[in-house]
């Protein structure tokens, strides 16, 4: 199932900072997922306003994914998410 979980420009400055990645960081937390337990696929979009997560197969919503990768608090970070599955993720 296509899932997609993200933090967008109505999320405090603050939050969006903490979750923004530069290349070299992308690519490693690209190379983490890939790993983990039920992803078959994965894209991540991070730009100075949003970091979205899209993952593909039976696995944990993203954001939690997302924030153990950037070695985030789920806690802290789970207000701000907005999660779509399916088509839904597909429309983003």
């Amino acid at each position: 199932m296509l899932m997609m979980s993200g933090l967008d420009c109505h999320a405090p400055l603050d939050q969006r900072q903490r979750l923004a990645f530069s290349s070299d960081r992308a690519a490693e937390l690209l190379r983490w997922l890939r790993v983990q337990s039920g992803v078959e696929g994965c894209v991540l979009l991070s730009t100075c306003n949003r970091t979205e997560l899209y993952l593909n197969g039976e696995t944990e919503t993203p954001w939690r994914l997302l924030c153990r990768g950037a070695g985030v608090p789920e806690g802290e970070m789970e207000p701000y998410f907005t999660t779509r599955c399916g088509v839904d993720a597909a429309r983003t």
